[in-house]
């Protein structure tokens, strides 16, 4: 696990793109299939925010990623 945050971490690019498929997976995707209500995209967030944070996904702003 240490070895995929170690990655990320590396290629910022490629950390603001799985912040982004994860969070959008987790809100849209999971809480129509599972729970179709207010609480169904609740969880979906924390879901979200647990998964990106074992992964050590972050999201920094594009204005950052195109000046490196």
């Amino acid at each position: 696990m240490n070895t995929i945050q170690t990655f990320f971490s590396k290629h910022p690019k490629w950390s603001y793109t799985g912040n982004f498929v994860v969070t959008l997976a987790c809100v849209a995707v999971s809480p129509s299939l599972f729970m179709p209500t207010f609480l169904g995209v609740l969880l979906g967030f924390v879901a979200a925010t647990a998964i990106n944070y074992v992964l050590g996904l972050k999201w920094k702003p594009l204005r950052e990623l195109t000046s490196k």
